[in-house]
């Protein structure tokens, strides 16, 4: 585990993880030394900006000890394993850098629409497990289109025009709800 800034490792003696209280960004204790201008810091991550009398009484971001600590003593033993024969090389695990795991989203996810697709996922889903598909068949995920409450629909997959007393294609998984729906 290394700091954002500086790239260099944490350690418990010159290289102390600690956390802006504001934003919750963490920086060893050397970066924000350089980063502080007249008792305020500004985050380098967010831009927000915050007092910062003393930096010893910033809290230390233990979970990063304890992460960098595990991380040391997996690279030890997987030297060790690796040296004796006995195991498999890991290090090009334990040296990927842990922060690439976690992305922000690319763009602003709008609440509303975001739970109303994942719920619609999430059905087409269960449904899919019920029934078997032709493996050949691809199936996009439906736009959510809630006219077809009305009586008659467009299927955004096969362009059919249904009801709920149609015939609905056999491919389509927005048919394929809709019919589990139905029963």
């Amino acid at each position: 585990m290394e700091c954002s800034i500086c790239m260099l490792d944490y350690h418990d003696v010159d290289r102390i993880p600690k956390v802006l209280p504001k934003c919750g960004h963490t920086f060893c204790v050397d970066c924000i030394q350089a980063l502080v201008k007249d008792g305020k810091i500004q985050c380098v991550e967010c831009r927000l900006i915050q007092k910062c009398s003393k930096i010893a009484s910033l809290p230390t971001n233990f979970a990063i000890f304890e992460l960098t600590h595990i991380i040391r003593k997996l690279k030890k033993e997987n030297e060790t394993l690796k040296n004796s024969g006995a195991g498999m090389d890991l290090s090009h695990i334990l040296d990927e850098p842990l922060r690439d795991e976690v992305k922000e989203p690319e763009k602003p996810i709008n609440k509303k629409e975001n739970c109303r697709i994942t719920f619609a996922d999430l059905f087409q889903q269960s449904v899919s497990m019920k029934k078997e598909r032709p493996k050949t068949a691809r199936v996009k995920a439906p736009t959510i289109n809630y006219d077809h409450l009305m009586g008659k629909w467009n299927c955004p997959q096969c362009t059919y025009e249904n009801s709920y007393d149609d015939y609905q294609c056999q491919i389509c998984g927005y048919c394929e709800v809709q019919d589990a729906q139905k029963n």
